[in-house]
């Protein structure tokens, strides 16, 4: 079950070549019951008795005893869901001779820690942790906007941002292991 986001997005405000603009979701997803889930990546490999007697990080990570194939995510957050994401946008616009324009543009986004993994296991392994981003742009137009030299910044706090990751117990000879999809790092583009 998941809660209808609750998503606000706020009209441009424009001030004097200025324009700011804003918008924020909450998002309260979570399963109310979810039994006889496949274990996460490190409980499949921990299961086994044998590895559990041999492996010290799965005794570490499982005090207890060899962890169960299976588990059970009620009241668990659904993937994809940050509980909170937003962006605030500004941007400038100054109008120079002979009809040119100059643009400057400034773009946050942020969100909240989510699941990323398309397994359905919650496995902490494929937790997107909180982030903020910076992106820009620079153009100059030409006028009645005919053609435009950009240059576009993106990500300009090089943060990692997951887009996508699938555990690696079905990947031959990588049990355990986690392939991981990012978004680009930082770049610059004209």
């Amino acid at each position: 079950e998941s809660s209808a986001p609750c998503e606000r997005e706020l009209p441009a405000l424009v001030v004097s070549g200025f324009r700011f603009q804003t918008a924020v979701t909450y998002l309260n997803a979570r399963y109310i019951n979810y039994p006889n889930v496949q274990g996460t990546a490190a409980q499949t490999y921990c299961n086994s008795a044998t590895i559990y007697k041999t492996v010290l990080a799965c005794q570490q990570e499982f005090p207890n005893g060899a962890p169960s194939l299976y588990q059970n995510l009620g009241g668990h957050p659904t993937e994809f869901a940050p509980t909170w994401s937003g962006s605030f946008t500004t941007s400038y616009t100054a109008i120079l001779p002979h009809g040119y324009h100059f643009i400057s543009e400034a773009d946050v986004s942020a969100s909240t820690n989510y699941f990323f993994g398309n397994t359905g296991t919650d496995d902490p392994e494929q937790m997107q942790p909180g982030y903020a981003r910076l992106d820009g742009r620079f153009s100059l137009e030409s006028p009645g906007a005919h053609w435009a030299v950009d240059i576009i910044l993106k990500n300009l706090t090089d943060k990692i941002i997951f887009s996508g990751g699938a555990g690696g117990t079905s990947l031959p000879l990588s049990t355990g292991s986690t392939l991981l999809q990012i978004d680009q790092p930082r770049n610059v583009a004209v």
